[in-house]
Parts: C-alpha cells; sequence; structure tokens
C-alpha cells in the first residue's frame, strides 16, 4: 500500500530502473529508515524478493534502531552507508551472481575496522572509501574503471593500490567511469587530459 504518512528524506538515488530513499532523522527517534520502489529485479529493492514495487515500499530487512546517512543505488544494487562508517549492500554487480536479496553487511570492510566515509555505485560496480585512506571497489571492471591496474573485474571487495593513503572527499561513479574528488596530494599521478580529450573524440 502507498505511504500515507508525511516523511522528511535525507538522501535519494536512483539506479537504472530503480530508486532507495533514507529518512532524516527524527527527533528523539532511534534509527532511520529506507525505502525503495521500482524494479525489483536480482533484490535491488532490498525486500527479499524479485518483485516490482510501483509506491515506496519500507525496506523492512533494514536493521532497526540503525541511522543510515547515504544511499547510493547502481544498475541492480543498492548500499546503505550508516552513521557509524558501516555498508550495507543488496543487489547484484554481475547479473549472472547469486543475488543479495536484502540489506546485507559488507564484512570486508566492517570485520577489519574500516570506517566508511562515501559509497557509490555504477553500472555494475561499487566503491567504498574509508576514513583511513583506504578505497575499496568490486564489480565489472570493462573500461579500467575499478582502478585495479587492468581492465579486470572483482566479484570481491579489491583495494585500490594507487589510492591507498589518499583522503577520499567525494566519489561518484558512472557508465564505464569512477570519480574522485580528493585532498590535494602531490604524489598521486595526473590525469592526461590530451589522452582523454583524444580518446573522446569521434
Amino acid at each position: 500500500a502507498p505511504l500515507t504518512q508525511e516523511i522528511r528524506l535525507q538522501d535519494i538515488a536512483c539506479g537504472k530502473h530503480h530508486t532507495v530513499a533514507l529518512e532524516a532523522p527524527a527527533l528523539n527517534a532511534k534509527g532511520t529508515r529506507l525505502f525503495s520502489w521500482g524494479c525489483g529485479n536480482y533484490g535491488c529493492l532490498g525486500h527479499n524478493r524479485q518483485h516490482d514495487e510501483y509506491f515506496p515500499r519500507l525496506v523492512e530487512a533494514f536493521p532497526k534502531g540503525m541511522t543510515a546517512t547515504k544511499v547510493a543505488a547502481g544498475s541492480n544494487c543498492s548500499l546503505a552507508l550508516t552513521e557509524n562508517g558501516h555498508v550495507y549492500f543488496w543487489g547484484v554487480t554481475k547479473v549472472n551472481a547469486d543475488a543479495v536479496m536484502k540489506p546485507q553487511l559488507v564484512d570486508a570492510l566492517a570485520n577489519n575496522q574500516h570506517v566508511a566515509t562515501h559509497i557509490g555505485a555504477g553500472a555494475g560496480n561499487v566503491a567504498c572509501c574509508t576514513a583511513g585512506g583506504n578505497t575499496v571497489v568490486w564489480g565489472l571492471g570493462p573500461c579500467g574503471e575499478l582502478g585495479l591496474g587492468s581492465k579486470k573485474s572483482s566479484a570481491k571487495p579489491a583495494f585500490v593500490d594507487s589510492l591507498s593513503g589518499v583522503k577520499i572527499l567525494d566519489l561518484a561513479c558512472g557508465q564505464g567511469s569512477f570519480l574522485y574528488v580528493v585532498e590535494s596530494d602531490k604524489n598521486l599521478p595526473k590525469v592526461d587530459l590530451d589522452a582523454v580529450e583524444t580518446a573522446l573524440k569521434p
């Protein structure tokens, strides 16, 4: 059934065919709620089933009492970042992989004491950046967008060595590209803008 009460939103993210919205924290309330709607393929809505939703529906499997601060949506997946720096993932990055049907803690980050600060999802891939200067990616990388040094994919979270120790201020994931806003670091390689311009010419 459609939601009838008014809800204040803090963040919203749109994937290829679905949307995830995050409720703003309420005074004297513990935790925030997530809502999703659209195409339910591969569990990207987090409702533990592959059904389309035509109206925003509460993601009941998101842990009660947990406060999320940001959401992200990719082609067939969704993520939520919590105030304690944990990341929850659901859906798939590769359509022939097993789907995660409801929000699941990303153990590779949480169990190693990583505090995530930024999340992003693109066309079949995901990026998470931590307060300690680590960038973790997984999913498809046919254009080298994962930054792992080649045009390869990674089924499991992998560290981007070239960004090790670099503080990420923001990130965006697109179709075949990841962009990072970084704190000034003279050791980072500079982008060859001429090569980029040449590659973009028809």
